[in-house]
């Protein structure tokens, strides 16, 4: 599940008019092979002008315990991974947590977005570790000084993981 994808992708169904808009705020859900993305739109004038992309349930697995390093635990054959996060270090912003972050995208390129996989899986590493809980914001600055704010909307489990809802 890309976020920046979910981004785009919303803002395109709902300002060609793929879907009907609904102002001031649009609902819809997405597909993805991880699971079903909800996505909320605040509209105005026929646009959309701000997406919130909930995704799965994110959690932070020790690779000793996983085939390379990862699972996804509603599908479990599901064993990719395509990208990599250099994760700057965390300092205090006005609304929460701020970062500056690139990610390397398979095979061999560079996202010029925070990227919301990205984000949502440091929020879910943060949570884990105690450096972020419900309710609270980290706000990605990528290369290129675009930024992605995230949030963590609540908690959960999946199988015997803790993981997070988070969203961007």
């Amino acid at each position: 599940m890309s976020g920046s994808n979910a981004i785009c992708i919303s803002t395109v169904l709902l300002d060609a008019g793929l879907i009907p808009m609904q102002e001031p705020v649009t609902h819809l859900i997405l597909e993805a092979p991880g699971g079903l993305v909800r996505v909320r739109a605040e509209c105005h004038d026929g646009k959309a002008r701000k997406i919130h992309v909930r995704n799965v349930p994110s959690f932070a697995a020790e690779a000793a315990n996983t085939q390379l390093g990862f699972r996804h635990p509603e599908n479990p054959d599901w064993r990719q991974i395509s990208f990599c996060l250099f994760a700057g270090p965390l300092t205090d912003g006005a609304n929460g947590l701020k970062t500056r972050s690139a990610v390397a995208v398979r095979p061999g390129k560079v996202g010029r977005s925070p990227t919301g996989t990205a984000l949502f899986a440091r929020m879910a590493v943060l949570h884990a570790r105690g450096q972020m809980k419900v309710g609270d914001k980290l706000v990605a600055h990528s290369l290129i000084r675009s930024t992605f704010s995230g949030t963590i909307l609540g908690a959960t489990k999946l199988d015997d993981l803790h993981a997070i809802h988070p969203e961007i």
